[in-house]
């Protein structure tokens, strides 16, 4: 019965009905998860901005629909949906799935302000609850590189299950020789990660982790010093961190003409092509 209740209660409040426990912004103002929880879901650069940031930082997706004939995307791990937000404006018909509840309840306020066509659903992205080839396109963003290494196997197994033959996952982790990685490591005597603590992998691991589930894999460059450092997102930094990003998107380029470089990158993609 409890659980019944909470579940009408939390669609009510998705739908716009006001509830005295969850704060539902005006279209005009930033969300206030979004404000909490920006740090943690953008990484360092949005500690300065997580208080003054006028609009929601919504970077590019790199993934493109032109890899299969449909567009429907999961965004796993969504939290307030920054990502599932930027497939919607890419052309993708994007679902997120995240386990907190507020994260979703947020979301989905934060969606009718956008006006974005994007749904939310409550779940664990170890566990999907979706059909097998369902999604032309899997997508997760600092999300499996807080999982044990293996519940990231489970994970990866359930993204490859619900992508559809000739679909894209596109999985964001950590770089263990990055610098910043590096620094976080030494920080903590470089001893695997409890809990919520960021795990971190080397080339070689990445590549082990989604070949059993996709075959045809490869990595690019997200960015360098530091996790979620995104070129759309410059405009709504400071002076020091804009030239963080500039450096970081140099190198970037660099690496596209030395590959080598990337065993230096902080961040990078998981590219994995269902056959």
């Amino acid at each position: 019965m409890w659980a019944m209740e909470s579940r009408k209660r939390a669609e009510a409040i998705a739908n716009g009905e006001k509830d005295s426990q969850f704060y539902d912004c005006s279209d005009d103002e930033v969300h206030p998860h979004v404000r909490g929880i920006l740090e943690s879901t953008g990484g360092h650069l949005y500690k300065a901005i997580k208080q003054t940031v006028a609009e929601y930082p919504i970077p590019g997706i790199r993934m493109s629909r032109s890899t299969h004939e449909s567009s429907l995307l999961l965004d796993c791990g969504c939290n307030w949906g920054r990502w599932t937000f930027s497939a919607a404006r890419n052309g993708f018909r994007s679902i997120g799935i995240d386990p907190s509840l507020h994260a979703v309840i947020a979301a989905r306020q934060i969606r009718r302000s956008l006006k974005l066509p994007c749904t939310f659903v409550v779940g664990d992205c170890r566990y999907l609850p979706f059909s097998d080839a369902v999604f032309s396109h899997v997508f997760s963003y600092s999300v499996v590189q807080h999982f044990s290494r293996a519940d990231a196997a489970l994970a990866a197994n359930d993204f490859a299950q619900v992508t559809a033959s000739g679909g894209e996952c596109m999985l964001q982790m950590p770089n263990f020789l990055g610098i910043r990685c590096l620094y976080h490591q030494a920080k903590r005597g470089f001893r695997e990660g409890n809990n919520f603590d960021a795990r971190y992998y080397s080339i070689a691991e990445l590549k082990r982790l989604f070949e059993p589930f996709a075959p045809h894999v490869s990595l690019s460059v997200d960015g360098f010093f530091g996790l979620g450092i995104q070129s759309d997102d410059r405009k709504y930094m400071p002076r020091l961190s804009r030239l963080v990003i500039d450096a970081s998107e140099f190198l970037r380029g660099v690496t596209s003409m030395f590959p080598p470089l990337i065993y230096l990158a902080d961040s990078v993609y998981l590219h994995g092509k269902k056959i």
